[in-house]
């Protein structure tokens, strides 16, 4: 047996694709399928000869597929070269809005053996439809800056409940700025791109995932990703971006592009003061000194829950952005320290205003956490009427244990599970499985992902939605 490995075919689109084309040199086995339907999948297993058998830097497979009814054609190439093997996406005769007919998109590679009932692999998501195609593992800048108003006329008329967005875990810790005497940022930092980049560049990202932090000056607040862990260690972890200068890269983004973002505000906490949450004079300062800035705040009734909006009314029917700052509370009664006062329903939202359910997995591992999110998104969507529950957060992030933590710590050099790592390597290439365990109205509304910097998510959300919109 050779080096093997899955891919995950994702079709999200609303043409069937068939084979034209194909052949296999020094494989034992390619397994692609002749005809793959509209909003379906299709797993391949890929398996070189053994090197002991000769030359295998030649070895390769590929299949060309044509898009029924159209002269859309595209190529996966799965070969290996010196450097190891590679799936490829080659577009053919076809243009996506990230790339242009001829260029060939890495997928990478994880090698699995086929006896494994797991499935651990890449994906290949094409989603959409002629004119806006999306693909998975593209990283041409600049192209989804403007995706919900160009989709306006096919999501105009639906609400949050019943479409898909990319959102992002610990959003503001794309870098360290202070952290903890032990701590480290392999163990702290959840993404690598700015809010700027997450919002303009292809990932598309709409949904922010905020955690506010008092520093220890009593000055700044910054996004922080700070545990408790135990009595001995106490609090550890690390402040992210300074959220001043967050607000601002929103700001200079709905001043050009109509679109709306949720900013998720929760786990505040006040440094200064012995990792305490915040009172209320530290809410106010946050809402005065940085929150209130923000532009294009969404107003609606406070008794109204927005989720129930429909997105064109939202935009203004494209001509305006639409920001809302979701406060992870219940509305306040009396002196509760995190009350906004007259700023409610002025851009500022409560939980009734926005019902989410959002329960991570506690996860080390991507098997489980797939299971678990899978088995809740079941139990909160299955034959949901959009009207009904709570607009559903799927949480495609693992999450580091004590021990994970401790033993990167103890080791003196990262050894252990990086945050990054474990995302670009363990839950971005399974994105594809997701699509698998979507039916009905059974879907996430958002899905929250650590480490993005590549299409994968959004072409994932794209797939849902044309999957949701060819039912209607």
């Amino acid at each position: 047996m050779g080096a093997g490995g899955y891919l995950k075919l994702v079709n999200g689109t609303p043409y069937a694709w068939k084979k034209v084309d194909g052949h296999r040199h020094q494989m034992n086995d390619a397994t692609f399928s002749d005809h793959i339907g509209a909003f379906s999948t299709n797993t391949v297993y890929f398996e070189f000869h053994n090197p002991a058998l000769g030359n295998w830097f030649d070895s390769e497979a590929w299949i060309t597929y044509e898009m029924e009814g159209t002269n859309f054609r595209f190529c996966i190439w799965c070969h290996r070269k010196e450097n190891g093997p590679r799936i490829i996406l080659q577009l053919i005769c076809m243009n996506t809005v990230t790339n242009k007919e001829g260029d060939k998109i890495d997928l990478g590679w994880v090698e699995n053996p086929a006896s494994s009932w797991k499935f651990n692999g890449v994906s290949c998501i094409i989603s959409g439809r002629d004119g806006a195609f999306v693909t998975s593992a593209a990283r041409n800048p600049l192209v989804h800056k403007n995706w919900m108003s160009r989709e306006l006329h096919t999501i105009g008329g639906l609400t949050l409940r019943e479409i898909c967005i990319p959102g992002t875990h610990n959003s503001g810790m794309f870098k360290v700025s202070w952290r903890t005497p032990i701590a480290h940022k392999f163990v702290t930092q959840n993404q690598s791109r700015s809010i700027k980049e997450q919002l303009e560049l292809e990932l598309g990202v709409r949904f922010f995932d905020l955690r506010p932090a008092f520093d220890e000056d009593g000055k700044w607040f910054y996004a922080h990703h700070i545990s408790y862990l135990d009595k001995k260690l106490e609090y550890q972890g690390a402040l992210g971006d300074w959220i001043g200068y967050m607000v601002n890269q929103i700001n200079e983004f709905t001043r050009d592009h109509k679109e709306i973002i949720i900013l998720n505000i929760s786990h505040a906490l006040n440094i200064h003061t012995g990792y305490k949450p915040f009172d209320h004079w530290t809410w106010v300062k946050l809402f005065k000194d940085e929150l209130d800035r923000l532009e294009n705040l969404f107003v609606a009734d406070p008794g109204e829950d927005i989720t129930k909006i429909k997105l064109g009314d939202m935009l203004d029917s494209g001509r305006r952005a639409a920001v809302i700052i979701r406060m992870d509370y219940d509305q306040p009664s009396g002196n509760d320290q995190h009350r906004v006062g007259e700023r409610h329903g002025r851009g500022y939202f409560y939980k009734h205003n926005f019902p989410l359910f959002d329960e991570y997995a506690d996860a080390n591992d991507a098997e489980t956490l797939i299971d678990d999110q899978v088995k809740k998104m079941k139990a909160q969507r299955n034959h949901m009427s959009p009207v009904d529950g709570k607009v559903f957060m799927m949480s495609w992030a693992l999450t580091q244990h004590t021990e994970d933590a401790i033993k990167a710590i103890a080791a003196g050099a990262f050894f252990g599970p990086d945050l990054m790592e474990w995302a670009r390597h363990s839950m971005t290439p399974r994105l594809g499985v997701l699509y698998d365990r979507c039916f009905g109205r059974c879907f996430p509304n958002v899905i929250g992902l650590d480490g993005v910097e590549t299409t994968d998510g959004l072409a994932m959300t794209f797939a849902i939605n044309e999957w949701q919109r060819s039912k209607r």
